[in-house]
């Protein structure tokens, strides 16, 4: 009894009660229990009998595998006689997927501190996952300035608004910053199909190609189309309206920056230029005179 004493011991075992769990000569559960292990623990721990009524339960605990996660005897000095110091360590000792993922990724601080328990429950829950709240709650619960941030702004990013942060990021984390899934713009064309239609014949937009971020924000906008800034301040960012050339190209017009989008798309096109695919018979041969006066030849 001396070996399974002292802080951290599972108090039948400290005490010297070996027979409160244990038979001492046959029976007919392993290790000479005196019942099935789920049975024999909770016949204790009564409180976590409800948690097997729970939407979703951990596997070992619903097989009644206590021993998978606790050791029942002395555990060193861990919290709650768990057989690791830190959850994620115990945690990716099943879920090898995690494994690989925690040697080569940033990841998410919690997971990397062995937190688990910040996020998922460990018996049961009434969430999917064994997350112990609503997958947005939990978010922002660390991010609350986004939940803030959400509820004044104008235009808020769709998954967002749902509060389906996974769409977007990794819960356990990613090589890319932000713990995103994967780098803009492949993430964002993911749901926006249609803004890569014309990428792989015909023309695209550089900024668009290269980071949607360039234009946008990923959660909240005082501006439409989740844009940085309205239409014409961000076309003149890296467009001036002013120059020769830019006034040639445009037919001899120093056109407002506010009409960029009425002929122009801002990610991609099969016309040249990035005009729309429909246009107008005069504007499309060319021919202004007819709505524009004062063409300059």
């Amino acid at each position: 009894s001396a070996k399974y004493g002292g802080a951290g011991g599972h108090a039948p075992a400290a005490k010297g009660e070996c027979r409160t769990c244990h038979q001492p000569h046959v029976a007919d559960s392993r290790a000479l229990l005196t019942k099935k292990e789920e049975a024999l623990c909770l016949s204790c721990h009564k409180e976590l009998e409800q948690q097997m009524n729970r939407f979703s339960v951990h596997r070992p605990f619903a097989g009644g595998e206590c021993s998978r996660c606790h050791n029942p005897h002395q555990s060193g000095g861990t919290p709650k006689l768990l057989r690791e110091r830190d959850t994620t360590t115990l945690c990716v000792g099943c879920h090898e997927s995690l494994k690989k993922q925690l040697a080569g990724a940033k990841g998410h601080q919690p997971f990397r501190q062995g937190n688990c328990l910040s996020c998922h429950a460990a018996h049961g829950a009434d969430y999917g996952l064994l997350l112990q709240r609503e997958g947005k709650e939990i978010c922002f619960s660390c991010h609350g300035q986004l939940e803030q941030q959400a509820k004044g702004a104008k235009h808020v990013h769709e998954p967002f608004a749902l509060g389906n942060c996974n769409v977007c990021h990794l819960a356990h984390g990613s090589d890319t910053g932000k713990n995103l899934v994967k780098k803009s713009p492949e993430l964002c064309l993911d749901c926006h199909q249609q803004v890569a239609a014309d990428w792989a014949s015909g023309f695209s937009h550089a900024p668009a190609r290269e980071n949607c971020m360039t234009c946008h924000v990923s959660h909240t906008a005082g501006n439409k189309a989740l844009l940085k800034k309205e239409p014409d301040k961000l076309c003149a960012d890296c467009h001036d309206a002013t120059t020769p050339r830019f006034v040639k190209l445009h037919g001899g017009f120093t056109p407002s920056g506010k009409s960029c989008l009425g002929c122009h798309d801002p990610h991609g096109s099969s016309q040249k230029g990035l005009l729309y695919r429909v246009g107008h018979v005069p504007f499309s041969k060319g021919d202004c005179r007819p709505c524009h006066a004062g063409r300059k030849n």
